[in-house]
């Protein structure tokens, strides 16, 4: 897996898993990536770090990354080993900062092995600082600890006092410091914020990110020869850190971001560089999957519409099922529910205007192997995080055995365990474990990364019901039938001819006369043979960007020596909105502006000032004495506000002085 998404994924689950009891309202999760000096971070160690080596490593400072939570307990429990006692929780500090490999024993923990925490240790040179604010007997206290965790062999380490490779830093004999003046003065040196007011949390700080953290563009094409992602360009959010964050934390946390209607606890709030999540702005497949989520339990969805409701899905065109296994639990047979839906490549946003990446690009990375002709099929645990997207052609697998029929676009689907169900006798005895649910089983069979499930010996519960799902994804998979409409069509009309006047309305057989048009002839636009008069405007592609719309266009002259005009509007049900009708209306700031444009034809290298442009209209100067039928090309971006909300769309329409076109 990619480091940042393994990263994302362990950092906002201890975040969870940490969450307040009584748990909150919500959870924050905060990633700030932003560059830092060398000395600014070196000066913080007094001793124990070779400051010549990390100087010589990095002479120009690094990039750090901080993710730092909210409404959690916070690094709670004892500050050293010697503290802990039988009976005595060993609290959170223990087990992140000091306690590397010791299974968490909570059912909803993620994981099982305690290894997932060393991702830290990994992204950059090793070096991780750990600040927490906790509540203890009814007061704040505030703890900051450093670590160091390198290879000992390695010539350019940065500690040698250690032999195993492991250091710690804070107060005496590395406890963390607890002296709130001090911590203050350290963190403001790296720029970091106390916690203040009745907030509790955790920041965890990693200096000097490595450089490969994500694959770079030209390393990222997919070995397989008939891999579509071969021929593509990189996704817009490979470009940076901080971009691909965004999309990897959609990516295994997408039931839970800004979802209220969550319930395996508090709902999730995340934001990237101060810009906060919100579920309408995350890719489609991702808000294709909490809006599964939410339709998992009737009874509980809240939601009035939904993604799915937008794109006109009703509830028979979604599946939810039970997932039964037999001689398993106490009582009853359901393991859990999946669901799924299908869904066009227009639904998905793929078309123009939007051109959103499909599915497969969102979900997979470069250098995965990925089948476009396969189901896309989620499967997590109470605590919302994807445990993985299974695209397997595994006859067994969660997408079951079919191959999408041609021409039905995608099919995405999720399946949720029943978490409290208790497993029969039976099986606790095998597992000799007399307290065991469903979800704590679950929980054990997850790798170290908690990217699958793998059933314990001798057992069958997982792949049991990864069968169960398939099959039922398997029969809502069935191709479609092809509807008779040419047989309905025929009695249609025959009855209608039998039935309805003479001259009522048309059949479709024969254009209707335009209104404009009384002797029956077609506008000078489309008749056939001789140039339109009227300019016309396509857009042949489009590039999304942060924040911004790379379009390119060709617009067609039509007839006359008129200045063509390319304005920027806002799509709307009753129509495109003008940036004049948006200003009469008082909607506030335009949410869209025209930041570069240019003609990119060589038509000229002798024309000059062809193009005039403001923030939201073009004109195109004739460049010949007799333009019809001409064609230009170009492009243009789009710059989308800082404060644009909601699902706003920009649309581009042309005119010839002030003869509006349709838009496109």
């Amino acid at each position: 897996m990619i480091p940042l998404d393994l990263l994302a994924r362990e950092a906002v689950q201890n975040s969870l898993d940490a969450a307040s009891k009584p748990a909150g309202s919500e959870v924050s999760v905060d990633v700030t990536i932003r560059p830092h000096a060398t000395d600014v971070v070196a000066n913080l160690f007094e001793s124990g770090i070779d400051k010549e080596v990390l100087f010589r490593l990095f002479p120009e400072g690094g990039s750090l990354i901080e993710i730092r939570d909210k409404g959690t307990e916070g690094l709670t429990g004892p500050i050293r080993l010697g503290d802990v006692s039988r009976g005595t929780p060993r609290g959170n500090l223990l087990k992140l900062v000091y306690e590397v490999g010791r299974t968490r024993s909570d059912e909803t923990a993620g994981g099982s092995w305690g290894l997932g925490k060393t991702c830290y240790f990994r992204v950059g040179v090793g070096l991780v600082i750990y600040y927490s604010r906790i509540l203890l007997n009814n007061c704040f206290e505030e703890r900051l600890v450093a670590c160091l965790v390198e290879n000992e062999s390695d010539e350019n380490r940065l500690q040698r006092d250690s032999a195993t490779g492991i250091a710690w830093w804070g107060g005496e004999m590395g406890v963390p410091i607890t002296d709130s003046a001090k911590i203050a003065a350290l963190l403001r040196s790296i720029d970091v914020q106390q916690y203040v007011g009745e907030d509790t949390g955790t920041a965890i700080v990693i200096p000097f990110l490595r450089a490969d953290l994500i694959p770079r563009t030209e390393e990222a094409a997919s070995e397989e020869p008939d891999d579509i992602a071969r021929r593509e360009p990189m996704p817009w959010w490979y470009k940076d850190y901080a971009s691909y964050m965004r999309v990897a934390l959609q990516r295994w946390f997408c039931s839970r971001i800004d979802n209220s209607q969550f319930r395996g606890g508090p709902a999730l709030v995340v934001s990237v560089n101060g810009q906060r999540m919100q579920t309408e702005r995350m890719q489609p497949v991702f808000q294709v999957l909490q809006s599964l989520y939410n339709r998992l339990d009737p009874q509980a969805f809240l939601c009035g519409e939904d993604y799915l409701d937008k794109c006109g899905v009703g509830a028979t065109d979604v599946l939810n099922a039970s997932v039964d296994l037999s001689k398993v639990f106490r009582r009853g047979t359901s393991a859990g529910r999946i669901t799924a839906v299908r869904l066009t490549a227009e639904q998905l946003k793929m078309l123009p205007p939007e051109n959103m990446p499909d599915p497969y690009r969102c979900i997979f990375g470069p250098q995965e192997r990925v089948m476009r002709d396969r189901p896309l099929v989620a499967f997590m645990r109470a605590p919302g995080m994807v445990i993985r997207w299974d695209n397997s052609t595994d006859p067994k697998g969660w997408g079951g055995r079919e191959l999408l029929p041609d021409g039905h676009g995608f099919l995405v689907g999720l399946f949720v365990p029943k978490k409290d169900h208790e497993l029969n006798d039976n099986v606790r005895e095998r597992l000799r474990n007399l307290d065991q649910t469903l979800e704590a089983y679950l929980r054990s069979c997850e790798r170290a990364d908690h990217h699958q499930w793998v059933d314990h010996t001798g057992l069958t519960i997982v792949s049991r019901i990864r069968s169960k799902a398939g099959n039922a994804i398997d029969k809502f998979n069935a191709p479609v039938a092809a509807s008779p409409q040419g047989i309905a069509l025929r009695t249609a009309r025959n009855i209608a001819d039998k039935l309805l006047p003479a001259g009522f309305g048309h059949d479709g057989r024969v254009p209707p006369v335009p209104p404009d048009r009384p002797d029956g002839g077609y506008s000078p636009k489309h008749r056939s043979g001789g140039k339109q008069s009227f300019p016309e405007l396509a857009v042949t592609n489009v590039l999304h960007g942060e924040g911004e719309i790379r379009i390119s266009w060709r617009l067609h002259w039509g007839k006359g020596q008129a200045y063509r005009q390319i304005l920027l509007g806002v799509d709307s049900e009753s129509g495109v909105i003008s940036y004049e009708k948006w200003t009469k209306e008082g909607l506030g700031q335009f949410p869209f502006m025209i930041e570069r444009a240019a003609i990119t034809d060589e038509l000229a290298p002798q024309v000059h000032d062809v193009l005039e442009m403001n923030s939201m209209v073009l004109m195109v100067k004739p460049w010949r004495p007799d333009m019809d039928g001409a064609t230009v090309n170009g492009e243009l971006t789009i710059r989308m506000s800082g404060r644009l909300d909601g699902n706003l769309r920009p649309v581009l329409h042309t005119a010839a002085l002030q003869e509006m076109e349709k838009p496109v």
